[in-house]
């Protein structure tokens, strides 16, 4: 950020605005974007990270459903068979979290309240999960990069597989374009 001004009075402004753009990168912007899950390489993956976080919703299946596509069940199929540790994590109060994590052999959680962390943490810690470096994939800024940034994971922006959100979603799917750019 530059730094100029007449007598200081940009000065201010300026060095505030870099501020608040750091800030914002360091809490909301995605490590990396991807269209589609699948599209990870799942041997780097492993190499790099002993966590594997997943979102569900509009994520691995379109909101509201538990239908993976073909090639997500794929990928699915093969991350259960390497040596990761891997959390389905939803907002949602229904059981599809639990339904897809079990297919697969994989923890789960429901009702997570990201972007707050207390119920991850306390799921982490009834279950004995105890990581070096984790990775967070998901759809929103908001919820699961915001969450994953704030413990210190590796975050990966997943594109929402479908457009069909929440008011609520789509507001804040809006304030995410501009935060990306």
């Amino acid at each position: 950020c530059h730094k100029s001004g007449i007598n200081g009075i940009d000065l201010h402004h300026k060095s505030m605005q870099c501020y608040n753009d750091s800030m914002l990168k360091a809490y909301f912007k995605p490590d990396a974007i991807k269209k589609r899950i699948h599209e990870i390489d799942l041997v780097d993956l492993v190499k790099r990270f002993d966590l594997v976080v997943l979102d569900v919703d509009n994520t691995l299946a379109i909101k509201g459903t538990i239908q993976i596509d073909l090639e997500t069940e794929r990928w699915l199929r093969a991350l259960s068979e390497l040596d990761v540790h891997v959390l389905i994590c939803s907002n949602n109060p229904t059981r599809a979290a639990k339904t897809i994590a079990e297919v697969y052999h994989f923890d789960w959680l429901n009702l997570a309240l990201k972007p707050f962390k207390f119920r991850f943490q306390r799921k982490l810690m009834q279950m004995g999960i105890h990581y070096q470096k984790g990775v967070w994939l998901g759809d929103q800024l908001f919820t699961d990069i915001w969450l994953g940034k704030r413990l210190g994971f590796h975050t990966i922006l997943i594109e929402p597989l479908s457009t069909n959100d929440y008011l609520s979603t789509r507001i804040l799917r809006f304030i995410e374009k501009k935060v990306i750019g």
